[in-house]
C-alpha cells in the first residue's frame, strides 16, 4: 500500500475497569477494559490495578507504558 497520513506526537488510551461482560458502550469505545466478572472496580480490578498504583508511586511515575498484544504472539 501507500502511506497517506503520518501522525507523530503522544497518543493516550484510557485503560479502566468493565462490567461483566464483554460488549463496550459508546463511552468506552477506544478505551482498553478489564472485564470484572464481579461488576465494575470489583476484585478482578483491583488485582491488577492495586500493584500497578503501588509500583507508580513508588517510582513516582504518572504514566504507565503498555503494550497490547495477540495472544499467540507471545513466546512459550
Amino acid at each position: 500500500g501507500r502511506i497517506v497520513l503520518n501522525e507523530f506526537g503522544e497518543f493516550d488510551i484510557h485503560l479502566h475497569s468493565g462490567s461483566t461482560g464483554p460488549e463496550v458502550g459508546s463511552y468506552s469505545a477506544g478505551c482498553q477494559i478489564i472485564e470484572c466478572p464481579e461488576g465494575y472496580f470489583g476484585q478482578t480490578w483491583l488485582n491488577f490495578f492495586n500493584p500497578v498504583r503501588d509500583a507508580m508511586n513508588d517510582r513516582n511515575q504518572e504514566v504507565v507504558p503498555y503494550v497490547l498484544v495477540e495472544r499467540d504472539e507471545m513466546v512459550p
